[in-house]
C-alpha cells in the first residue's frame, strides 16, 4: 500500500514574513504548503492543479495586491465541488464580515494565534487525509 499523501494547504499572504511563518509552522506538522503573494498568483496556483490535486485548506489574506481575498474567494466559487475549506485572515473585522457574506468557511483577526490555527487546519485536513500528530 502507498503512503498517504500529505494534506496540502495553499497560504495566500502578501506579507512575506507571515507567509513564510505560516508556511513554515504548517511544514514542521507535516503539511504540504504552496505560498502565494498575491490573489493573482493564488489563481494561477488554483488553476495549474492537475485533476488530481486539491488543497484540503486555504489560507486567505483579504488584503491582496492585484486580486483581494474577495476576487479568490469567487474564483474558488466557480468549482463548488471542489471547493477547499477557507479561512479568511484580516485586521479589518469589516473586511472579515464580508468575507463571510460571501462565504468563506472561518474569519480569524491578525494578529492570529498560531496554535488556534494549526487546530483548525488539522481538525478540517485530517477529514481528508491521514493527517501527522500535532500537538501544542
Amino acid at each position: 500500500m502507498a503512503p498517504p499523501v500529505p494534506a496540502t494547504v495553499l497560504v495566500i499572504e502578501d506579507d512575506a514574513a507571515l507567509r513564510e511563518a505560516l508556511a513554515t509552522v504548517l511544514r514542521e506538522q507535516g503539511f504540504v504548503v504552496v505560498q502565494a503573494p498575491s490573489g493573482a498568483h493564488a489563481i494561477r496556483a488554483l488553476h495549474e492543479l492537475r485533476e488530481d490535486e486539491h488543497f484540503c485548506m486555504v489560507l486567505l489574506d483579504m488584503r491582496l495586491p492585484e486580486v483581494d481575498g474577495i476576487g479568490v474567494l469567487r474564483y474558488l466559487q466557480q468549482d463548488a465541488d471542489q471547493m477547499p475549506m477557507i479561512v479568511a485572515l484580516s485586521a479589518s473585522r469589516e473586511l472579515l464580515a464580508q468575507a463571510i457574506l460571501v462565504g468563506v468557511s472561518v474569519a480569524i483577526v491578525k494578529p492570529l494565534e498560531v496554535g488556534d490555527l494549526l487546530a483548525i487546519v488539522a481538525r478540517h485536513c485530517a477529514r481528508e487525509h491521514s493527517q501527522p500528530d500535532i500537538r501544542g
